[in-house]
Order: C-alpha cells, then structure tokens, then sequence
C-alpha cells in the first residue's frame, strides 16, 4: 500500500487532510468515506447557495441570473459591519466559500 503525507492547514481547526491511499491494483480503500463525505458537502454547499442567491438578489447583484459569489461575500462582509443580521450571512458566505474549497480538495483526492 502507497501512503502520501499528510497536509495541516496551520491556522486552522481542521483535522489534517490526508491524500488518498491506493493499493497496488490501483483501488482507493477509502472510497465510500470520500463519497459520503462529498454529498455532505455537495448538500450544504446547495442550501448556503440559496443564501447566496437571495443576498445577491436583495444586494442588487443578479446580472443575467449570473452572480459573482466574490463580490455577494465582500457585501456581506462589508454590512456585517452594520447590521448583526449581515454578519450572519457573512459568516455564512465565509462557510461556502471554505466548503467549495473542500469539495475541491475532496476531488482532488486529497
């Protein structure tokens, strides 16, 4: 069996990521655990893009039904500063924002 490193994220809480381990046959063991995990995210990832749908509604931000989900976070985080209600979303935009990159990272296989 290969074994690749581990990956820490200083700064972070996050458990270490670990690179998918092959055996010789070229099968990943740990497959199952991958895809449960991505429909986790997959799933979270849907509910917070609805928020982020309706703050680029309310913001004025749709352009052909197309958003820029940089400029809806760099919003919310600019209202958060005034209203205890936009620093949820920005909390929450800040979340998708870290569950896009773990789907990323989850394809990736690491």
């Amino acid at each position: 069996m290969i074994h690749a490193p581990t990956i820490c994220l200083e700064g972070t809480n996050d458990p270490p990521l670990h690179r998918s381990s092959f055996t010789e046959d070229g099968e990943c063991p740990g497959g199952d655990r991958s895809k449960s995990e991505k429909e986790s995210v997959d799933k979270k990832i849907a509910e917070l893009e609805k928020l982020e749908m309706d703050l680029a509604t309310r913001y004025g931000m749709v352009d052909c039904g197309e958003i820029d989900s940089v400029e809806v976070f760099d919003e919310a985080k600019f209202r958060a500063f005034s209203d205890p209600q936009s620093m949820l979303d920005a909390k929450q935009m800040d979340e998708l924002d870290k569950l896009r990159y773990r789907r990323t990272m989850i394809l990736s296989g690491v």
